[in-house]
């Protein structure tokens, strides 16, 4: 289905059929892009909206196919929180799915979590793990993450640690979705280099261009002969142009197919990140072949086959290293990395996926609550509610007699106040059946 880019007019609401989603993503490009992309890939039974934003230079609309309907996000937030209520009132999702903080922080402040439209958000690297802002900003934004944490269904983790983090915050619900990659095989046909070094991503604090030109002058002492690029572009051009003075060649930005095909052409991957909650260019590096050595930082402590190299020097002894020893050591590191990996596949996302956008957490919680107002109401002296509606509805709840309730405007007090009769309300041996487990 050719996706329709709507820039004004309705969406049409979603067929009967199937489950819908609506991606919000603030920033539409780089690894956030990628990512989305590929939860679309492997859920194509759900039909996936897509409300994005373009304000960036790494903006590339291909492959694009899998989505019903496209919207524009505009700009400034009020207009933002606008273009939300639209797409929800029109598309009518069953889940909406937020991509990165940016976006969590406007579908939370916009839309309340409902059963019939249940909010997921996926971090994509929670903002208070920035290495690039002061300690009392990461404060911040954690109590940001805590305090919407109670408008989320389920928060959909990048990694088991990132899973750990959002269950320090009191989320619902946390479902851990490995990343997986699905390349083109034509992308795989590039041919290879073993001198080529490349690093891929946004040039800017995270992905760390400074690390990767340190690294690069330190490699070229002793294997003079290597090429270095940097697959991507970004909006820091002081950094970009300190790389391209060190003789390192920056592609720009890429349409997906001819990103990997680059990445697929080098002999080595060097990942210099900062901070990151999963590096899906390291799997994207391994499924093309291409041997990666990756700097440990604590958001990836664990997840690196390539463990204590912290600082430019350590790194480029590594890459020095793998690449003197020939394809010997080009496939161990590539072992040691698929080892990894091995639950990062698309029947694992795919079945993550589902778990989220067909079930939530919602309802469960609801029913949580329920069985335990049932488990105090069994044993209460007073059944009491404020108006005749409310006496129905919890009667009906409860599974009891709407008799069973006194009603009282004002509450407890003026229950007892008026003597209610607690062997009227609650008769021996009378309880109410628990309700189902299964509703």
């Amino acid at each position: 289905m050719t996706p329709t880019v709507d820039h004004g007019s309705p969406w049409q609401p979603s067929g009967a059929e199937g489950r819908s989603v609506l991606h919000v993503v603030e920033n539409w490009g780089s690894g956030v892009r990628a990512a989305t992309l590929q939860f679309v890939r492997a859920t194509p039974e759900v039909e996936h909206h897509l409300l994005r934003g373009t304000f960036r230079t790494e903006f590339v609309d291909d492959n694009e196919t899998g989505f019903a309907s496209i919207r524009l996000l505009p700009s400034g937030f009020f207009a933002r929180r606008r273009a939300v209520r639209r797409a929800v009132h029109e598309v009518h999702p069953d889940v909406v799915h937020a991509h990165s903080f940016y976006a969590g922080v406007l579908v939370r402040l916009t839309i309340r979590n409902r059963c019939t439209c249940r909010i997921a958000y996926s971090p994509h690297c929670f903002g208070f793990e920035r290495r690039d802002v002061w300690l009392p900003k990461r404060l911040g934004i954690r109590l940001v993450e805590r305090v919407l944490a109670r408008n989320t269904d389920t928060l959909a983790a990048s990694s088991p640690r990132e899973a750990r983090t959002a269950a320090r915050l009191h989320v619902h619900r946390v479902v851990s979705v490995p990343y997986a990659t699905q390349i083109p095989a034509l992308a795989m046909f590039e041919r290879r280099n073993p001198l080529r070094v490349a690093a891929v991503g946004r040039i800017g604090a995270q992905r760390d261009p400074d690390f990767f030109r340190k690294t690069i002058d330190l490699l070229r002492v002793t294997q003079p002969d290597v090429m270095t690029c940097w697959i991507g572009d970004g909006d820091d051009t002081r950094a970009r142009h300190r790389l391209e003075k060190a003789g390192i060649h920056t592609t720009g930005w890429l349409p997906s197919f001819d990103a990997h095909r680059t990445l697929g052409a080098a002999g080595l991957y060097l990942h210099t990140a900062r901070w990151d909650g999963f590096p899906l260019s390291i799997l994207e590096a391994v499924e093309l072949g291409v041997p990666v050595i990756a700097r440990e930082v604590r958001t990836l402590r664990g997840m690196v086959a390539t463990p204590g190299l912290t600082t430019p020097a350590a790194m480029a002894a590594a890459a020095s290293a793998l690449i003197a020893g020939g394809d010997v050591t080009r496939q161990r590191n590539l072992d040691m990395w698929r080892q990894l990996f091995a639950f990062n596949t698309i029947e694992h996302q795919a079945e993550a996926l589902r778990a989220i956008y067909t079930t939530g957490a919602t309802a469960a919680v609801l029913r949580s609550r329920l069985l335990r107002y049932w488990e105090v109401a069994r044993h209460a002296r007073h059944l009491v509610t404020v108006s005749e509606f409310s006496r129905g509805e919890r009667a009906e709840v409860l599974g009891v007699d709407p008799n069973r309730f006194a009603v009282a405007p004002n509450g407890h007090q003026s229950a007892l106040a008026a003597g209610v009769d607690a062997e009227a309300i609650v008769a021996e041996g009378d309880t109410p059946a628990p309700p189902s487990e299964s509703g």
